[in-house]
């Protein structure tokens, strides 16, 4: 992995010489986009793989999807599909099949008051007012007690992205909307971040590498024993009805760069992030 190299510096990456060149009026190492001259080589994204926990490209036809960074596999539950994703194919969810991923709960999906952020895209294939669809959830609908955090589409809003998160103390959750964004459209790849961020006390959510709408949540977070979730919340009926891809959790806040890398112009990224 490489960090923080200086302005057109040269450096070697085992035998081979890699250039590397940005505009002098560039600030903070890492900038995007950036030029490889002499290419390819071997190559990390600076940093992104830091306090990375798990990530799934959600790319299989059926069946398990495989965490190609860690070991936090997500089961399939009512066949789950797959259709075009933002890279390679993704899971397609149908709601009216109660379609869901899942994973018993561990200490790697656990949170609690810590710093942590999910990334990933999604692209709905309906949206319809009054009905909620649920992302990415460690949420129980029927247990206040086994409330963590959930990523839904908020049919009340009316149809836009929140982000909530439960307090550790008395179980009041804080949620946030990404009202900057606005109402979710259909057949359109969306990439969302979302995160907590303990040093600030902060939730936010930002779709699209656009501006993040912001939330103060003071009592920090819940570790629960609820399954963590892709398409539902557990006890819910929420149900996805649409496409989930290239999802990514983090124990740690993803900087502006780091969030411009995986937004890529809209073209997004796939691990192990190694694409200039």
């Amino acid at each position: 992995m490489i960090h923080r190299p200086t302005l057109r510096e040269t450096l070697r990456y085992g035998r081979r010489p890699l250039r590397w060149a940005r505009p002098p009026t560039c600030g903070a190492f890492p900038t995007w986009p950036f030029t490889l001259m002499g290419g390819p080589y071997d190559y990390v994204a600076p940093g992104m793989h830091d306090s990375l926990i798990a990530y799934w490209k959600l790319g299989e036809a059926s069946g398990t999807r495989v965490d190609s960074h860690g070991s936090n596999n997500i089961t399939d539950n009512n066949t789950v599909t797959q259709a075009a994703g933002i890279q390679g194919n993704a899971a397609q969810f149908t709601a009216a099949n109660s379609e869901y991923l899942s994973l018993a709960d561990n200490a790697a999906m656990s949170t609690a008051n810590i710093d942590w952020a999910f990334a990933g895209w999604v692209y709905f294939d309906t949206v319809v007012g009054g009905i909620a669809e649920d992302l990415v959830a460690k949420y129980n609908s029927s247990v206040a007690a086994e409330r963590e955090y959930l990523l839904f589409l908020n049919s009340s809003s009316p149809n836009r992205l929140s982000w909530s998160v439960r307090d550790g103390a008395g179980g009041t959750e804080t949620n946030v909307t990404a009202s900057t964004f606005g109402t979710v459209p259909t057949a359109q790849w969306l990439f969302v971040v979302v995160d907590h961020n303990a040093a600030t006390d902060i939730i936010s959510i930002a779709v699209n590498n656009g501006t993040a709408d912001t939330a103060s949540h003071t009592v920090g977070g819940a570790d629960t024993i609820a399954p963590f979730a892709i398409g539902v919340r557990s006890g819910g009926s929420s149900y996805m009805n649409g496409r989930i891809d290239e999802t990514a959790f983090w124990k740690r806040i993803l900087t502006s760069d780091e969030r411009s890398y995986l937004w890529n112009g809209g073209l997004g990224r796939t691990y192990p992030l190694t694409t200039p």
